[in-house]
Parts: C-alpha cells; structure tokens; sequence
C-alpha cells in the first residue's frame, strides 16, 4: 500500500494451536504442525482468520492514500473479462467479473443480437463473495440448450456440478456431488455427459461410495445410478478427466498428475463402450495435450523427449509410436501453449496452421506453421504479454488472450494466413505515456536474467528515482508478463518507475535452461 501510514503500535499478530499431525511422502515423515488449516470449518481456524482479517482491516485503516487506491483499481482494474468467449449453438458465452462484484459471473448474448445478459450470477447467491465459478470449468452441450457449470464455497478445493437450462434460465434436478476438477464431456446427441470423479485427490473422502474415475450420467437418473466407465486413482495428487472429440467419434480420458505436470492420454471409439482403451501415452509420463483432431488425426503438444515440447501427429488407427509424426520440432524455446486449425471449403479442404505459442525471455511470442511443420511467421505483440489462452475460432483465425503489466487482459484475433494480429477487446490500466523496455543483467554464477523497466517522462533515469524490483523463483517458473493490481498504483499515481525482473531456481527445470535465453 502506498501513501502516508501511521501503523501505530506494533500489531499482536493471532495464534493457533499446533499439532503433532506427520505426513508421509515417499517413506519421509513431513510434519505438518498446521494440518488443521486444511478444514475451513474448523471453530479454530474461522477464529483465526477473523482475527487475522480485523488485523489486516485496522492496519489499512491507517493509510491516507487508501481511499484514491481503491477508487483506481474500482475504475481502471476491477472490470474484467476472463478467458475467451464460448461460441455453443445460438449463444455467445462470457465471463465478467463486475467492479462492484467479488466474483465472475457467466453471461450469454444470442448470435442473432440481442443484450449480454447473465446467466449464472454467484453474486447474487451470495452477495459477501463466498460462493464462486471456475470459468475454466464450463461446458456447454452439442446444441446450446444445456450448460453444466461448478459452484465453491468459501475456496474448497471440490466444486458441484449443476446443469443450467440456457433458455429458462433454471437449473435442471441433476447435482454432481463436489469433485476436485470438475470435467464434463458432453455426447454430441444429447441426453447426458461423461463427468470425473477426483475426491481423493488431497486424500479426502471418497463421497457416496464413488470411486475416483470417469463417469456416464443420463440426464434425470439418480447419481447413484451413473455408470464407472474408467476407474483411476494412482495416488494423491492424480486424476482422470473425460474429453469427447469434437466429430463425436472418440472417447478421450486424460489422466493428470499435478504435482509432476504430467499427463497420461486413453482412448477409444464413443459407440464401443466395452472396447479396451487404447494408450497414446503411458500414465502420466511426460506433458501432453491434446490440440486437435482431423478425423482419425490427433494433434498433440507433448514434451514426451522434447522438454522444450514440441507437435507431434497421431493418427488413431495406427497409434504405435514408430508411426507418430513429429510436426513441429522442439525449439530453442519453450512451447506454452498451441492451437491448430483446418481450412474448409465447399470444393476441398483448403491448407491448414499450427500457432504455437513460445516463452522467450519473460514473455510470450507467436509461431505460425503449416501442416507440414514448417514455420510460416513469427508474431510478436504490441507489448510484453503472457498468453493465458489460445483456441481456435474459425478458418483462418484464432483467439489470443493475453495478460500484460499495463493490462489485466487483452484479447487478439490472429489471422494465421497474412500473420495480422487485431484487438478485440481490453482493459488499459497504465499511463500510455509510460514506457516499457527490457535489459538483461548477469547474475554471479552467470545466469542472464531478462529484466522489464517501466518509466515515467516526468522521471529521469537516475539512481535516486523510485525503483520496485519484482520477481518470482521456484517450481520452474518465471517473472512473466503480467498484471500486478497493486504496481499499477506505483505508475499511474505516483508516476514512478519500477523493474520487474524473472528469476529462475536452476535446480528445478534444468532441461529448459538455456545459456543464452531465460526460457
């Protein structure tokens, strides 16, 4: 927090009893004297956290400045689209959070015309903000009547499962009871969904009886009627997820290990439900993720002996690895996220793009490839950006959505064949007059480290102009690209300067790590 401060005496900060409790991670005893922060519901733990937030309250209480801080992020910061819009039967789906709401809500516009509208508001549920969306969780069926969507309470880690009539506007009998990650596959005829089951992923209760695992629901049947499909738990941390291709064909399960970001990869054809799942890739034994399929070919990004990743093509009648077609060759840098398209028209299919999204230095930059892997553009954006999603629209084009210092999104339209990338939507939250650049600096043991400088015009570059150095370390990660609700004040108000600069921990990812490039 910026501005005058008179924080007065020195805080007593709460307390909370210890235990003996001890966890056991590969025959190592870890304790963990606060395993009771793991139940919210815990008499103690709900008195400690209305302690800490009374805390918290009187020492910002005490800030001059706190009333224009919270004008400025009310006015420039608060008002957010997240993810990228869903295109489902007649409706275009959105994800707003409000200014004056604490949590997104989903809204839908007719193709046809019409006004946004929302559709499932968690706010009104609960005004004080306890009740929450994954956005990323939301599936909408074949045809667009149908949308199952999550709902949490107070941050559980489990979220139930509730099916929304798009027209009327009033939620369907079937409830899914919580599940960590919930996924929904929806048959393309209609009638029902595949969903997981993921409740012992922290080693919690199995709920009702059901195993860990994939499960088929017909819409109106009791849950304890819903059909184990594929059974799976391998240990904490690790589940099993349902995807149907987009042509119905095919019953994908992607297990996923999220301590190790790996993935697993079954499948088999939708209309055999007593057909033996073929494995594309073992259990959970490098990054992989499905990009798209062309009838019986599916695309990949992998980084199954590519720690960079790369592409590569797999054709699901032959699914052996000696016939698997590496498209895209691992890079110098390190492959974040990709999306493919093919060109239809009504004479023949017309050529096709691979759009690849790589991390250089930070940030985020585009590759355009055909078919045939061959790379046809590079894209860089307006600014330095890290892209949070990138899919597939239609034809030609694609949907980037990007995160920025200057930004809390941006979203793109790529045209992969002329390589045009065009604003759609965004929200500025910084001075255009401030600049950002980017130097590198060499660390003691050699390591290059891309660091961004943001100036104001009214400052000069001198030593004793106001200078905030922000970073990340651990877990393989980076100081990316992105907004920082409580920097931008720093600029737009005080109209200082401040670095921000990507560490790496070498020890973690050395596979990636470059000489000459902080990938």
């Amino acid at each position: 927090m910026i501005g005058e401060h008179n924080p007065g005496p020195i805080a007593t900060y709460p307390t909370i009893s210890r235990s003996d409790h001890v966890d056991c991670y590969h025959d190592v005893d870890v304790p963990d004297p606060y395993h009771v922060f793991d139940d919210l519901q815990d008499e103690s733990v709900r008195r400690w956290v209305s302690e800490q937030e009374a805390l918290t309250e009187s020492f910002l209480a005490c800030n001059a400045d706190r009333a224009e801080y919270r004008r400025f992020l009310e006015e420039r910061a608060c008002h957010v689209k997240l993810g990228l819009p869903l295109s489902c039967g007649d409706w275009i789906i959105e994800f707003i959070r409000k200014a004056e709401d604490e949590q997104p809500a989903i809204c839908a516009r007719s193709k046809s015309g019409g006004p946004l509208k929302p559709i499932v508001d968690p706010n009104r549920l609960d005004p004080r903000g306890r009740i929450s969306i994954d956005v990323e969780h939301v599936f909408a069926s074949r045809d667009g009547e149908l949308l199952a969507y999550n709902l949490v309470e107070s941050g559980a880690d489990a979220r139930s499962i509730h099916i929304r009539d798009m027209h009327s506007g009033a939620d369907l009998p079937d409830v899914i009871p919580p599940t960590a990650e919930p996924t929904v596959a929806w048959h393309p005829e209609g009638g029902g969904f595949f969903y997981n089951v993921t409740r012992r992923l922290f080693a919690g209760p199995t709920n009702g009886g059901q195993l860990d695992g994939v499960y088929w629901h017909s819409l109106g049947a009791p849950i304890h009627e819903d059909r184990l499909a594929y059974e799976y738990h391998n240990g904490r941390g690790q589940s099993a997820l349902p995807y149907i291709s987009p042509c119905g064909t095919y019953l994908f399960i992607k297990q996923v290990n999220y301590v190790m970001g790996r993935h697993g990869w079954l499948f088999r054809r939708l209309e055999e439900p007593d057909a033996k799942l073929a494995v594309l890739f073992d259990d959970c034994e490098a990054a992989a993720n499905l990009i798209a399929l062309r009838g019986a070919l599916a695309y990949f990004d992998t980084r199954l002996d590519a720690p960079n990743g790369r592409v590569v093509l797999i054709d699901l009648g032959r699914p052996e690895r000696p016939n698997w077609r590496e498209l895209v060759s691992e890079s110098e840098y390190s492959l974040v996220k990709s999306s493919y398209s093919v060109l239809s028209t009504k004479s023949a299919a017309g050529p096709g793009h691979i759009v690849v999204a790589y991390e250089r230095d930070a940030h985020h930059f585009l590759r355009v490839f055909d078919l045939d892997g061959r790379c046809l553009q590079s894209v860089e954006f307006p600014e330095f950006s890290t892209v949070t999603h990138l899919r597939h629209e239609d034809g030609n084009r694609f949907l980037i959505r990007t995160d920025s210092f200057s930004s809390p999104f941006t979203i793109y339209r790529l045209d992969a064949a002329s390589a045009s990338l065009d604003w759609v939507d965004g929200a500025a939250i910084s001075d255009p007059a401030i600049k950002c650049t980017q130097d590198f600096f060499t660390s003691d043991d050699g390591t290059r480290i891309a660091t961004y400088m943001f100036t104001s015009p009214v400052l000069a570059k001198t030593a004793s102009a106001p200078t905030l150095l922000y970073g990340y370390g651990g877990w393989g990660q980076l100081g990316y690209a992105m907004s920082k609700a409580g920097l931008e004040p720093l600029l737009n108000i005080l109209t200082a300067e401040y670095a921000s600069t990507g560490l790496r921990f070498f020890l973690i990812r050395p596979s990636i790590v470059e000489t000459d490039s902080p990938n």
